[in-house]
């Protein structure tokens, strides 16, 4: 299933969209849950490349505004938001930072999830901070400040609600990826500050680029 996300600059991601089954229940009573969660793709996972190896030491997401909206065949049915969710450790197992409960009988087919990330010197949207082992078995701290206005814009279609009570929607973020665009024949000569290679738009703004370009196909969300 093609999803749309634009983080500043527009761009698509193809993304797989799994279902686990859940009981049914044709009462018209009662209600719907539907969950949503943030985590890092891969959690735990080693990363490994041809010139450079490199493990996490920290990654931490700051949403300004999380909305959603779910619609049947294309018409709102049901929407709401919610603001100001700092300093998500993507390193940990997080739990749904928000549980929402519509009546049963608002039967949807779509959910659209809208997730603004907002310049700030107290909550920057993100950073990434890592240790690299270099060709010559030198290790590097690098960390990585994405500090800029970003929208990322995802939509799960194709839902059965009819047939299910209980929703999980995980929006996952690949970090790996990122880095994976990184030039690594640039990382050690980069301008360094106390040992470590700070990368953002005001250090190292080759690799930062790099970077953020890496970040507009770094997403993609799971309905389970």
């Amino acid at each position: 299933m093609i999803k749309h996300l634009h983080l500043c600059i527009i761009f698509l991601v193809i993304s797989a969209l799994t279902f686990s089954a859940c009981k049914k229940d044709k009462d018209p009573s009662g209600s719907r849950k539907i969950s949503f969660k943030i985590a890092m793709a891969n959690l735990g996972h080693t990363t490994t490349y041809a010139t450079a190896g490199g493990t996490w030491t920290s990654a931490v997401l700051n949403v300004d505004k999380f909305t959603y909206k779910v619609k049947l065949k294309g018409h709102h049915v049901y929407s709401d938001q919610f603001s100001g969710l700092w300093n998500v450790n993507l390193l940990t197992q997080n739990q749904e930072f928000w549980n929402i409960t519509i009546p049963r009988k608002l039967v949807f087919d779509e959910i659209e999830t809208t997730i603004n990330l907002t310049p700030s010197a107290i909550h920057p949207p993100l950073t990434l901070k890592a240790l690299f082992t270099l060709p010559n078995g030198i290790q590097l701290p690098a960390e990585f400040y994405f500090n800029d206005l970003a929208t990322m814009d995802l939509t799960i279609d194709g839902i059965d609600a009819s047939k299910r009570d209980e929703f999980l929607a995980t929006v996952y973020l690949d970090v790996n990826d990122i880095f994976e665009y990184l030039d690594y024949s640039k990382l050690a000569k980069a301008a360094n500050s106390e040992g470590k290679v700070v990368i953002s738009s005001t250090s190292n703004v080759e690799l930062y680029n790099q970077a953020k370009t890496a970040l507009n196909e770094s997403y993609y969300i799971s309905v389970d």
